[in-house]
Formats: C-alpha cells, structure tokens, sequence
C-alpha cells in the first residue's frame, strides 16, 4: 500500500490519498507456521572451546524470547493463534554422564543458569547441551508446532575445559555460615553448633587419609580451642560444635584444617635399625626406607571472629536502656515513631542487614494489641484483605514485611555495616562500631502507603460500576493518626540461613 498527499493549483485542491500496488511475482506460503524461523536460542556460556574454565562456573544460556511467556502471532490462515517456546533440556555432562545439578532463572525467563550441586569435574572436557521448541494452544493444550512432520526446534551443544579444583575452600562457595563470616559480634554461647553452608560441593577435600586429620580451630594469641567438624556430601554442608573455652570480647582465627598424624610428622619415621652379625658380637645401622614426606599444617577454610562482650543475645538486649519514646513527621498525619537506646556494645553487619543469601541474625515483629491497629488500621485495611476479592497491595513485596507489616520494624545505627575488618584484627577488635542507635516503629508510614494504593483501587473499581460497602468506605475514610499509647514489638535472633530462634525479648516503645 501506498499513501501520500497531494496539493494543487496552489493549494487550492489538497488532500490525502492511498493505492495498492505490486512489484514483482507475489509469493505463498504453503505450509509452515508463524514462528517458522523465528530463533530462540542466542547464546551459551562457557564459550565453545574455552579453556582454563573456574571450576566453580555456572554455565549459562540466553534466548531471543521469554521461555513459557504466552504470545499471539496471525498464522499464515490468517487466524491468530496462541505460541510460547519452551525448554527441552538444558545439561551438563562429563563423558557421557550428566553432572547433577538445578537450572535457576532470571525473573523475565530468558536466562537459564546450570548451578552444579558438586564443582564442576577439574581439568575435565564439559560437554553443555540445550534444546528448544515451539508449542501452539490448541483447544485448550499446548502442543508441540510440526511442520512437515518434524518439530520446530532448535539445539546448540557446545565443550569447553575446566582447569584445576582449589585445595581449599573460597568465601565465594560460602552461601552463609555461623559464626558469620568476618563477624564483629559474635554470641558464642547463642548456639552450640556452628555450620557452613557451601553453594557447591567440595567432597574431595574431606577424604579418609591416614596422613591427616581434620580439626577445626578457634585462635587467639597462641590459645587454641580445638573441635572435630563433619562434612554432609548430600547437604554441602560442614557442622561442628563451639567450643565452650571461648572468651568474650576477642578477636579469634577461625580455621578448618588439615592437621599431620603424629606419626607421619616425625623426621626418623623411615629410619629403621638394621643388626648385623653372630650371638657374641653384632652392628646395628641405621636404612633409610624411601623419602620422607614432611607433612605442614594446610588450611581448607580461613576467616576471622570476635567474640561479642555479651556471651548471648538476650543478655545484650537486658543490658541496654531505652529512652522515652519520640515521634517524628514523615508527613501531615504519618509518624515515624521511635526509641533512642544506650548501651555498652552496637550493632554489626550481619546483625542489621544479614548477607546477600540469609537475612539479618536481628529480627523484628510488632504485637498489634494497640488501639491504633486493633480498632482503626486493621478494619479499614487488612480485615477484608483482598478488598473486593481482588484489589492487592503490589507497591511492596508483602513477604518481607507480611500483608499486615508487624514487621516493618528496624534499628537505626550509623554506620550500619561493620564487620571485622583487618584493622580491627591488629587492634583486637576494640574499634567501636557507633555511638547511637534506635529501634524505629514504622508501621504508620507502611500502613499509610497501604492505604493510599488501596483507596486509589477501591476509587477506580467504585467508578466502574463496583458497589461493595468496603470499597465505598475506604474511599471516604481518613487515615487514622497514630494515637498516643503503648506500642510492643519482638526482637529476635535468628541463626544465618534458618528460621531458628535462639534468643526473644519483648520490647515497647510508648507514644507521648
């Protein structure tokens, strides 16, 4: 088709015009589909080829479209027609065995990764395999899109070479542990067991031997406190017990190692004496058997810990004093509500902000038994959640928080992110980590965001034609103000990557 306008005689005659024309030999499909040659498949990782590859690599495959993600297409009947790609398999193998293992994606489903439950075969020819096809709805099922009698499908198989495994662990194959990583405030009587957590297995570092045994250690000064550890293959995981020798308020080396058999350490151990001669007079010499292997003390994992002052968390949050409550305006009627507290120790990192794969050991949840949330915020928010059966909170993540945000409590400290650092190793740890902190009561801005969201979605639905009472009364509500009065929350410990409570206080913070 061809468009275009027109104007003549000065403009006196002017407008718009469109014809049909064709240039050559028109061309028909005949037979085929929409989304014959439409590639899916755009890249893998490792490269073909690629040599020296980490051990500890995740191979990974990128698509030109969303793997599941329904789309429409008109097919060449001129009908339109339903069509998603979809994931055949995705694999690793070694010689013909595939290696164990899970696919983990990205939110929008168009990169795959391959995360190996073991580290991948060292210095090992790694076949990577992926497969593709198209599916089409039909009368309510997806099946697969045959053209010709033969699927559209795509497939890519790729090797490259892995290079040497590691003789010990990295912290980057740490998902979490306890003690935590470089913690600055650890409670050493919180928990008696401690654990790493590993992201990939290493079970080749935890063979039998006869030349080693494998301890673990807490050091400080020259002062060892010695434990046995195990090692679960199927889990990934290292468990141990803590020491009870441990003192408060120190800094210690936390080790896993291998240690030499006494037997095998001694310098005369392929020395034997040999006799010679009769029943009155004999010579003893001394025959050296074979080389002597000196066996030194190696290290599988290495980091460091200071011991807290307080030998648990309870006992921490009994020695701290909290001042009277305040309140400060977010805006015209949304308060944030607090409490400064004073005490001999702070916060650190894993305390207040956790790690990328386990939340903060500190953990909070409000005991909604006040006026303000049990007569006002709960009935016009959360009592009939979802409003309507089918109006949601989505400004927020409600798993974090919950859809009733009890847990939208937190403490206020800068800085917030200490961890032992190896300043703080030389000076024992006696660098402080702040001098103020708060517990902040934030359920008034979270309800009040609530609010706004819902009120704009019961406003919109009574437009259209909705005529719940709910609805109608959120709309003309005004968010209630937070009253004056007594407000509790829970302050827990958590073990890293668990959902264990080791220590529960609870706290309040009263409204002036």
């Amino acid at each position: 088709t061809v468009g275009g306008y027109y104007s003549i005689l000065g403009g006196l005659v002017s407008g718009q015009c469109k014809f049909q024309m064709t240039i050559g030999e028109q061309c028909k499909i005949e037979g085929g589909s929409a989304v014959s040659g439409i590639k899916i498949l755009a890249e893998t990782s490792p490269a073909a080829n690629e040599k020296n590859v980490n051990v500890f690599s995740a191979p990974q495959s990128a698509f030109n479209i969303p793997i599941t993600k329904i789309f429409e297409l008109i097919d060449i009947d001129d009908q339109k027609k339903s069509f998603r790609a979809a994931l055949d398999y995705f694999k690793a193998s070694d010689a013909g065995q595939d290696i164990p293992g899970k696919l983990t994606w990205n939110a929008n489903k168009d990169v795959v990764v391959f995360e190996s439950f073991e580290i991948l075969p060292p210095k090992k020819l790694i076949k990577l395999s992926v497969k593709v096809h198209f599916e089409e709805l039909v009368a309510g099922k997806w099946q697969t899109v045959v053209v010709n009698n033969k699927p559209i499908a795509e497939a890519i198989e790729t090797s490259f070479e892995t290079g040497e495994a590691p003789d010990y662990i990295p912290e980057s194959n740490v998902l979490y542990s306890y003690p935590a990583l470089n913690q600055f405030n650890f409670h050493q009587q919180e928990s008696p067991n401690g654990y790493l957590q590993l992201r990939q297995g290493q079970t080749y570092l935890f063979p039998p031997s006869t030349e080693w045994k494998q301890v673990g250690r807490f050091q400080h000064e020259g002062q060892k406190h010695e434990f046995d550890f195990k090692y679960n293959t199927g889990d990934r995981r290292i468990t141990f017990n803590i020491p009870s020798t441990l003192v408060n308020n120190n800094v210690y080396s936390f080790q896993l190692l291998n240690v030499p058999i006494a037997e095998n350490a001694k310098i005369d151990a392929n020395v034997k004496n040999v006799s010679q001669g009769g029943a009155d007079s004999k010579i003893t010499t001394k025959d050296i058997e074979g080389s002597l292997s000196l066996l030194n003390e190696k290290a599988l994992f290495a980091s460091n810990i200071k011991t807290s002052s307080f030998s648990t968390f309870n006992a921490k949050l009994n020695a701290l004093q909290c001042g009277p409550g305040w309140i400060w305006d977010i805006m015209t009627g949304v308060n944030e509500l607090g409490t400064n507290m004073t005490t001999t120790e702070y916060f650190d990192l894993h305390e207040l902000q956790g790690s990328e794969n386990s939340k903060p050991l500190i953990q909070y949840e409000a005991i909604p038994d006040n006026k303000w949330y049990t007569k006002e915020i709960f009935p016009l928010l959360y009592k009939e959640y979802p409003l309507a059966g089918s109006h949601y909170i989505t400004w927020r993540n409600t798993d974090e928080l919950g859809i009733q945000p009890t847990k939208a409590i937190y403490i206020r400290q800068n800085p917030n992110n200490k961890i032992l650092s190896s300043e703080d190793v030389a000076n024992n740890g006696i660098n402080p980590l702040a001098t103020y902190a708060a517990f902040i009561y934030n359920l008034s801005y979270i309800t009040y965001k609530d609010y706004s969201e819902l009120r704009q979605k019961a406003a919109t639905a009574v437009a259209n034609g909705n005529k719940s009472t709910s609805l109608s009364d959120l709309i003309t509500s005004y968010y209630p103000i937070l009253s004056s009065g007594k407000y509790k929350f829970k302050v827990r410990y958590v073990l890293p990557g668990s959902t264990q409570i080791t220590s529960e206080k609870e706290l309040m913070i009263t409204k002036p």
